[in-house]
């Protein structure tokens, strides 16, 4: 298995997506982020069914970083509990992977 890791992520626009993952980059707590938009979610919320609008994000980085990681989400994310779930990664390009430790480890 790789040292690196996909850690997934939602948020309510691209404005609130954008701006997370641009400060986990500048912190070096990952080495990329995709933001998906288009997301429509649904889910039980304090006893209620919803059904929103989202951004999935996609953050990759080395598997040190997670807790960090995920600390510096729940810190910034404007969501009172904010979806955050660590992927291993199986395999891959070695030399991207290898690419995301590096990146992410500063």
């Amino acid at each position: 298995m790789s040292e690196a890791r996909t850690i997934y992520v939602t948020a309510a626009d691209e404005g609130q997506a954008a701006t997370l993952a641009r400060t986990l980059l500048e912190r070096r707590l990952i080495a990329c982020a995709n933001v998906l938009p288009g997301m429509r979610s649904f889910y039980r919320w304090q006893g209620a069914v919803q059904d929103e609008g989202e951004v999935a994000m996609l953050l990759k980085t080395a598997a040190s970083r997670v807790d960090a990681v995920i600390a510096a989400v729940e810190e910034l994310h404007a969501y009172e509990t904010p979806c955050v779930v660590v992927w291993p990664i199986e395999a891959g390009s070695r030399a991207y992977l290898d690419w995301v430790v590096t990146e992410s480890v500063g």
